[in-house]
C-alpha cells in the first residue's frame, strides 16, 4: 500500500523532473544497481548536486506527507 502511495505521489508531483530523476535512479539503473547521479543529472540538465538536492528535498517532502496521513485525530 505505501509502495503504491509513493509510486503515485512521484507521478502527481507537479515538477516533472522528480519523475525522471527517481525512475532513473531507482528502476533504469543496469543489473539492479542504482543509476550514477551524474547520469540522470545530464539527463535532466542540472547539476550532480542539484540532482541530489531535488532528491533529498522530495524526500522529506513525501516522509512528512505520509506521516501527516497516518496520524488520525
Amino acid at each position: 500500500e505505501r509502495y503504491v502511495r509513493v509510486m503515485n505521489m512521484i507521478f502527481e508531483h507537479k515538477d516533472k523532473r522528480i519523475r525522471t530523476i527517481f525512475m532513473e535512479r531507482y528502476f533504469n539503473g543496469k543489473l539492479n544497481k542504482l543509476k550514477p547521479w551524474h547520469k540522470i543529472a545530464k539527463k535532466v540538465g542540472l547539476s550532480t548536486q542539484g540532482c541530489i538536492n531535488i532528491h533529498n528535498k522530495t524526500i522529506e517532502q513525501f516522509k512528512n506527507k505520509i506521516k501527516n496521513e497516518t496520524i488520525k485525530f
